[in-house]
């Protein structure tokens, strides 16, 4: 008579004999000293790879998403892993509020100030992102499946849907076998996780501003008007080049200058508050866009351009 199949393998988590020198599944030399022990662990799932107590909530699953954000040969149960998505959505609408006001910074002020915070987020955002990818993996480690698996993902509306049915199952205590010896060391002690945190940083932040960049620029085009905010450079060259023009212009002008005078009380003007400018040429312009830009709704259809008749100064 066959004893009852209590103990578990070592290495593939399958039910073997009592007796049993090799795993009639996988082949693997059993220890008999440490059968007993083993089997009462892994029948348990409560062995130190497996994120998993007695009473799961919000706190404990945040610490172990945190503390393990950068392992993968471990195991996180059902439980766990759904309050710890519940901590993730949270904490992503508390950074997501913010955002406005960064994109409306970057793109109308010059402040140094604006990126560094977006940098700051953008750490934040980058550890949250991956914390969830090895707490999905972990998660379907515990149902007996590899994290390979999440490359389902990349199928259109089928992937998703598969890797979620996935995620929901229950733990299979077959997932032993993804159990390895980790460091136990805190993954804010190494170099290389703060590495990839501020590269991902680095790569969000380049991509907010160039996208803020982009957004201003199809603003501006859309009235017809030149985007002054690209780079310092290009402003700086087409302000000397103005200046020069300006000077030469200037110059051609001196030899006149007593025709001209005669005619100065010709020139059209403009009301600013209390300050009057001469107009030397305006343009206008059509236009039938709307566009919400800098907190406000603009609808024109028309734009008129000056050159001012002189230097004037605040």
């Amino acid at each position: 008579m066959e004893e009852e199949p209590t103990y578990y393998c070592s290495h593939c988590g399958k039910k073997i004999l009592k007796n049993s020198e090799f795993c009639p599944h996988c082949g693997t030399k059993q220890d008999s000293i440490f059968k007993n022990k083993q089997s009462i662990e892994i029948h348990s799932n409560s062995t130190s790879t497996m994120n998993q107590t007695s009473n799961e909530n919000m706190l404990q699953s945040l610490k172990y998403g945190i503390t393990d954000a950068f392992t993968i040969d471990k195991r996180m149960s059902r439980a766990a892993f759904w309050w710890w998505y519940l901590d993730v959505i949270i904490m992503g609408l508390i950074l997501s509020a913010p955002l406005p006001i960064f994109y409306k910074k970057l793109a109308f002020d010059d402040d140094q100030l604006w990126t560094v915070l977006l940098l700051l987020f953008s750490i934040t955002y980058t550890f949250l992102a991956i914390a969830c990818l090895t707490a999905e993996i972990r998660r379907l480690h515990d149902t007996n499946r590899s994290g390979h698996f999440l490359w389902l993902l990349l199928l259109p509306l089928v992937g998703p849907i598969i890797i979620l049915i996935f995620l929901s199952q229950k733990s299979d205590v077959s997932g032993s076998r993804f159990d390895r010896n980790f460091s136990k060391n805190l993954w804010f002690k190494k170099p290389l996780p703060w590495t990839i945190l501020i590269m991902g940083a680095l790569l969000t932040t380049g991509s907010l501003i160039t996208t803020t960049q982009f957004v201003n620029s199809e603003d501006l085009s859309a009235y017809g008007l030149p985007d002054n905010s690209t780079s310092g450079t290009s402003s700086t060259e087409n302000n000397d080049a103005d200046s020069k023009d300006d000077k030469i212009e200037d110059s051609s002008q001196n030899d006149n200058e007593e025709d001209e005078s005669d005619d100065t009380s010709d020139l059209p003007s403009l009301d600013l508050g209390d300050s009057t400018i001469d107009i030397a040429n305006s343009k206008d312009f059509t236009t039938n866009a709307t566009e919400s830009w800098a907190g406000s709704t603009l609808n024109p259809d028309k734009i008129s351009v000056y050159k001012t008749d002189g230097e004037y100064t605040k």
